[in-house]
């Protein structure tokens, strides 16, 4: 069962009473909350009603008052059912950002996460970001479109999905790049060692930053590979990603 109350003008009050509701309800399993005025106060409320819920697996709350400065924790086992989470469109500062993601890290049926627009603007958050993506193992698709993460920002993120295999779709699009050619190399040595050691492997990417690269040869890819230790026997697949990505970006 799916419940649309987006653009209810609903707030914190209104949202702990519908979560106290449903706290124990076992047939819901969609909610969308999107543009009304939930601030922390209603998403901690709906945080802790998740505890207890075992059938939810999607809520969407994009463009509402969420920063994510709460004093919930999940615990050791995370919260209970929930398979995608969307906060896209909020203004989640950096201790906001690594509360958020703490308190997910533990969560094993959380397969999509969506963090667009969310105003990401220097290192911390990022840090928070990359520290969720090595401890986390069953997200499968992470939104970090149109923040200000950066060139460098961009480099400590595929450098922490070198020990991230369940991470499938990733996407970085509009993300306020610097486009040097060194830097996109980096990126590039980052992701090919990651899709050679099973991440990203459906290889459904948004990756502005790699537009450089796309007019290098083959060669050249081959010897990043070399370079990362990849076995050969990976070659073929990463070499027809590298073309598939290079003709999206045509």
């Amino acid at each position: 069962m799916a419940l649309n109350f987006a653009g209810a003008h609903m707030r914190d009050t209104a949202a702990q009473c519908l979560f106290n509701a449903l706290k124990d309800n076992t047939s819901l399993t969609e909610l969308d909350l999107s543009d009304n005025s939930i601030s922390d106060t209603g998403f901690e409320g709906i945080l802790r009603s998740l505890f207890f819920n075992t059938t939810l697996q999607s809520l969407r709350l994009l463009r509402n008052g969420i920063t994510g400065c709460f004093g919930v924790s999940a615990g050791r086992h995370g919260l209970a059912s929930l398979r995608e989470l969307e906060l896209s469109g909020n203004n989640i500062p950096n201790q906001g950002l690594g509360n958020l993601l703490g308190l997910l890290k533990n969560t094993t049926s959380l397969r999509k996460l969506h963090l667009a627009k969310l105003l990401i603007r220097d290192k911390e958050p990022v840090k928070s970001i990359c520290e969720f993506l090595m401890q986390n193992s069953s997200l499968m698709e992470l939104d970090l479109s149109s923040n200000y993460i950066g060139i460098r920002g961009i480099e400590l993120i595929t450098e922490a999905l070198r020990d991230n295999y369940s991470l499938t779709k990733l996407n970085l699009s509009n993300v306020h790049l610097d486009y040097e050619k060194r830097y996109s190399k980096r990126v590039l040595e980052s992701l090919c060692c990651n899709i050679a050691l099973g991440g990203l492997k459906d290889n459904i990417i948004s990756l502005s930053c790699l537009q450089p690269t796309f007019k290098e040869p083959i060669e050249e890819i081959v010897l990043i590979l070399k370079f990362n230790g990849v076995p050969r026997d990976f070659y073929p697949g990463i070499i027809k990603t590298y073309i598939k990505l290079r003709k999206q970006k045509a």
